[in-house]
């Protein structure tokens, strides 16, 4: 049964937005309809287009950076006075329960539900879209504008613009698939926002393992903290002394075949582990002082984007026969695994960005050779140092993988659900 309102702002539609527009690559229910934004908001607004002075700690002033996809982020939130806020607020009175959607910049499309109780006040970069909730329940349709369909709309709306941009009226024209009745929004929106609820959870609990273990290398790296039954002297030796740097492969684009000697990029470093989805083979010599070992570390020493300059994964016994490429360098040692996790941690990580160039994002074989490295006194505690932080390691990869699933479950439930193939009613 669809309900009067419904009825109601149905025929409010033009005729080419009927549900035949969306139903096309999404086949839906019958009793289903597909309505506009505009037809099914009672208010469409953004924020204020002239920036306001901040430092005041009246109000709080929203700014697309603090939307995430589903969540605000309110860490670094800005403020303004209340006099500000007053002629914002007269024209975009945003409240409790409205959704808010970036419609400027890199993050267009990202959108949360508003959850601050007090008024706030929004720059033009947001606009928050408000249903009758007596009608419509306001968290179904954040979960439609986070689907994949509706994150292609926002892309589709946004095509041909020199800018990335949103404007209001391209908003008014998102089109959301609406079941009958809102009984039945209900149970959908719940339905994906505990598959959320268990996603936030994971997060945080990886967050936390994560802290923890940074807590524990800054202690067991440094020396500050000895395990029990450990004794004498830690030393800090530069690397050079520690294990071996080796260059990688220089190669010509006339070398590059659809098969041969797959050659290791900084592509092939994904969270600290080895990713094999984008992958370059040659066809050529290959010196052997270029070829990977089992327990080598192998190291981005070259990028263009500064922050990937020194990230790192252990090769493992898949990767033989594997070259590695002019912008990497390989660091082979015998205590691979200590040295491993002292690159991965702030202490390298601090040495790495006072070496960078100014305007070359690189770090040279002779920067590397010399880093300090804090080196205990024997094999043994090394390599008991390296177990504790190895298992805090696997936790977070066996907790990220779980994330990565529950992640793929929510948007299989997302395209069940949203589309009508499965009803809850």
């Amino acid at each position: 049964m669809v309900s009067a309102s419904t009825c109601k702002v149905s025929r409010s539609l033009p005729q080419n937005e009927s549900a035949a527009t969306l139903s096309a690559s999404l086949p839906l229910p019958e009793d289903w309809n597909v309505l506009t934004a505009d037809a099914i908001c009672q208010k469409i607004q953004d924020g204020t287009h002239f920036s306001p002075r901040l430092g005041g700690h009246d109000n709080l002033y929203i700014t697309s950076k603090n939307i995430r996809l589903g969540r605000l982020n309110l860490s670094d939130v800005e403020s303004i006075d209340s006099a500000q806020h007053a002629a914002i607020y007269k024209r975009c009175d945003v409240r409790p329960g409205d959704i808010l959607l970036t419609k400027d910049g890199a993050s267009t499309g990202n959108a949360a539900i508003n959850t601050i109780k007090e008024e706030i006040s929004l720059l033009s970069s947001v606009a928050f879209l408000r249903f009758d909730e007596n009608e419509q329940n306001s968290a179904y349709f954040l979960q439609c504008i986070l689907s994949h369909e509706g994150q292609a709309q926002i892309q589709e709306l946004m095509s041909g613009n020199a800018i990335t941009r949103l404007t209001l009226g391209k908003i008014k024209k998102l089109r959301f698939p609406v079941p009958p009745t809102k009984i039945e929004q209900d149970l959908i929106a719940q339905t994906l926002s505990d598959a959320d609820a268990l996603i936030d959870s994971l997060e945080a609990l990886i967050a936390k393992k994560r802290a923890i273990k940074q807590g524990a290398v800054q202690d067991l790296l440094s020396g500050r903290k000895r395990l029990p039954g450990y004794r004498g002297e830690w030393k800090n030796l530069p690397l050079s002394k520690v294990g071996e740097v080796l260059n990688g492969l220089t190669y010509a684009p006339s070398d590059v075949r659809s098969d041969g000697i797959l050659v290791l990029r900084s592509s092939n470093i994904q969270e600290e582990a080895l990713s094999f989805k984008d992958n370059v083979f040659v066809q050529m010599n290959v010196p052997s002082k270029c070829l990977v070992d089992e327990n080598d570390i192998l190291i981005c020493v070259r990028n263009g984007s500064r922050e990937l300059i020194g990230k790192t994964a252990k090769i493992d016994k898949r990767c033989r026969g594997m070259a590695f490429g002019a912008f990497m360098a390989v660091f082979r040692a015998p205590q691979y695994d200590y040295v491993l996790q002292y690159f991965r941690s702030d202490l390298m990580r601090k040495q790495i960005a006072g070496h960078l160039g100014a305007t070359i994002n690189q770090i040279t074989n002779k920067s590397l050779k010399s880093f300090s490295i804090a080196m205990p006194p024997t094999k043994d505690e090394a390599d008991a140092i390296s177990k504790i932080l190895g298992d805090f390691d696997s936790d977070i990869s066996e907790l990220t993988s779980k994330l990565n699933k529950v992640r793929q479950l929510k948007q299989g439930m997302m395209q069940e659900l949203l589309t009508g193939r499965v009803r809850l009613v």
